[in-house]
Formats: C-alpha cells, sequence, structure tokens
C-alpha cells in the first residue's frame, strides 16, 4: 500500500471513530455535512456507511451508529467502496471526430478544430449563395 492510500484509510478511520463518538453521544449541533467539508472527506460517505449497515438515517441531517466499532478493515473497505463509487461517477469520454490536418493534443482541441472547419465550409456556402443571387 503506498503513502498517500495509507494516508487516505488513516483519515477516514480517524473521521469514524470521530463520527462515532458525535452520533453516540447525540451532540445537538454536530452536522455530518460539515464534518466532512472540515475534514475534506467524499460526499458519498454516508451513503456508503448507510450501504454497509454502519449508521442509520434517522431523519433529515440525523444519524445513529449501528455498526461496530470502527477498524483499519472497516476504513479500507469504505475508501475502496467510495473510489468505486466515484469512478462510476465520471462520464465516458467523448469520441473526438477525426480531422483532416494536424490532430489537438485535448479533445475539447479537437472539438474547436471541428467547429472552425464547419464554421468555414457554412462561410463558403454563405458566398456561393450570395454569387448566385447577384
Amino acid at each position: 500500500m503506498n503513502h498517500a492510500h495509507s494516508s487516505t484509510v488513516e483519515k477516514y478511520m480517524a473521521f469514524l471513530h470521530f463520527l462515532r463518538f458525535q452520533l453516540n453521544e447525540k451532540a445537538p449541533k454536530f452536522k455530518i455535512s460539515v464534518s466532512m467539508i472540515e475534514w475534506k472527506l467524499n460526499t458519498n460517505l454516508p451513503r456508503v456507511l448507510i450501504d454497509k449497515s454502519i449508521i442509520m438515517r434517522t431523519g433529515h441531517g440525523k444519524y445513529e451508529w449501528v455498526g461496530p466499532m470502527p477498524s483499519l478493515d472497516m476504513a479500507k473497505d469504505t475508501v475502496k467502496t467510495i473510489n468505486n463509487l466515484s469512478k462510476k461517477a465520471k462520464p465516458a469520454p467523448k469520441p473526438v471526430a477525426l480531422l483532416s490536418g494536424p490532430a489537438s493534443a485535448t479533445p475539447m482541441g479537437a472539438e474547436i478544430a471541428l467547429l472552425r472547419s464547419r464554421v468555414e465550409e457554412l462561410e463558403t456556402i454563405v458566398l456561393q449563395l450570395m454569387e448566385q443571387a447577384a
């Protein structure tokens, strides 16, 4: 396991302990969404924890800890699930149209080049129509 991944797991492990404490203490001002922002965690976390029956939603913005004590395996599994959800959420890359000329290094550049060639085609058609009308 590389260092970046292990530090992520450690961060989630620490947050799971913090979350369990806050939920068990029924801290009146605790908001999981605010804590996730402060800890810089993925917004899918509550969904993952609910799906894994670690926490249970008891009302709008209210949760209860129903799972076992946080463990390293729980943190690793949570990070893995969140990463898989994030991968699924990314849109598929758009196909890049074939261009007559040098290909652009980026998909956006390819789209711009395609639009420019179409504008040139339309300009040519407009000029031809104007000549015919004259």
